[in-house]
């Protein structure tokens, strides 16, 4: 409590607590309000570690779009495309990279107006953009075909055939 009234970025040593309370009340120390900027890559890197909750999770996703970076953009893609990972914390990280360019002025999590100054991320994205075209969820590959228009990707003729056809 005393770090995140302090805004020190020593609070995030906490997010590897094995206490999943302290590691979440880290994140939102980090995350929420005007918390401490130099520890966001920190909470950043959280995503996908264990262990974790929806509210550690989504502040971690939202943090790899506040910081805009090519790394950040492919800890989301990653994370979306682990089915592994929790189906509405997928959709999440890609909603944020759907958003990438344009992302709201509002903050997704906490509501607080944020600047952001994400770079293009076409290179990070393109590779893998046939692993996101296979989604099997649907509502996971609109996502997937919103990313794709959103940063300017190009898909094979054939692939875009196949999207259309397949229910």
């Amino acid at each position: 409590v005393a770090l995140r009234r302090q805004t020190s970025p020593l609070v995030q040593v906490f997010l590897d607590d094995p206490e999943l309370l302290v590691a979440e009340e880290a994140a939102r120390a980090i995350h929420d309000e005007r918390g401490p900027v130099d520890a966001l890559p920190a909470l950043a890197a959280r995503v996908g570690a264990t262990p974790t909750s929806p509210p550690l999770e989504r502040r971690a996703l939202n943090a790899n779009l506040r910081l805009g970076t090519p790394e950040a953009a492919g800890r989301l893609l990653t994370f979306a495309l682990n089915e592994g990972a929790p189906r509405e914390l997928r959709l999440e990280a890609l909603e944020s990279l759907a958003l990438w360019n344009r992302p709201p002025s509002l903050d997704r999590v906490d509501g607080y107006a944020r600047t952001y100054h994400p770079v293009p991320v076409g290179a990070v994205l393109a590779p893998r953009l046939d692993a996101l075209l296979s989604l099997a969820d649907s509502q996971l590959k609109t996502r997937a075909i919103e990313i794709m228009i959103a940063h300017g990707l190009q898909a094979p003729p054939d692939r875009l055939a196949d999207l259309v056809a397949t229910p």
